[in-house]
């Protein structure tokens, strides 16, 4: 089934150029089981010059792949942010009785991440990561309601870097990412399901801290 998504996201990379960039960027954080980091490579191998300048080169990587695919997962990974956002509180103020965590628990979690510097370059660099699937951040960030415009400038900036990187990688070996794309994209499906695990394990860790107060 991955072989279809890439064809399909091939056929958009090229016949639209930076928009079909964004508009792939896009999808892939929405609907389709395919790996992060191969938009921005694709993108890399069909869209930059063969032979070119460096430094040319580079400049075409920002504004056509780089930009587009940071909006594009931004806007993407936003949408799972804003349901945990404001989904979370009712979910967690309904089961309150049964798990014993109340939502004053995860808003202290809120205060500690807000007054915190490193927060913000802990972030930076989950995101700058093509291994991390940013969906997982996007669900974390929205059940403790992370800042939405810190949210989004940190995900633009580590996001953009991140397919600068990609980008180059794709202009310079972009067939040797197809040879080992399934196997990369089990990689992602299996992070996924880790980070998941560790949100539930941290929820789990709330649970048991407040209920050892209440013996």
């Amino acid at each position: 089934m991955i072989d279809v998504f890439i064809t399909f996201i091939e056929s958009i990379v090229i016949g639209y150029g930076a928009f079909g960039v964004f508009f792939a960027a896009l999808i892939e954080q929405i609907i389709a089981p395919i790996p992060s980091p191969l938009i921005p490579i694709m993108a890399g191998f069909f869209l930059l010059p063969a032979h070119g300048l460096f430094w040319n080169v580079l400049w075409q990587n920002m504004f056509i792949i780089a930009l587009p695919t940071s909006l594009g997962i931004t806007l993407g990974s936003l949408i799972f942010y804003l349901l945990t956002y404001w989904g979370g509180k009712p979910i967690i103020e309904k089961s309150k009785k049964w798990i014993g965590l109340r939502w004053e628990d995860l808003e202290k979690i809120k205060q500690k991440l807000n007054h915190s510097q490193s927060d913000e370059f802990i972030f930076f660099i989950l995101f700058l990561l093509p291994i991390v699937p940013t969906i997982a951040i996007a669900v974390f960030c929205g059940i403790v309601r992370y800042p939405v415009l810190k949210y989004i400038l940190i995900a633009m900036s580590g996001t953009f870097v991140r397919a600068t990187i990609m980008g180059l990688i794709g202009w310079q070996a972009g067939e040797l990412y197809y040879v080992n794309v399934e196997r990369i994209s089990a990689i992602e499906n299996y992070l996924l399901i880790g980070f998941g695990l560790l949100i539930l394990i941290g929820i789990g860790f709330l649970f048991y801290k407040n209920k050892k107060k209440h013996v």
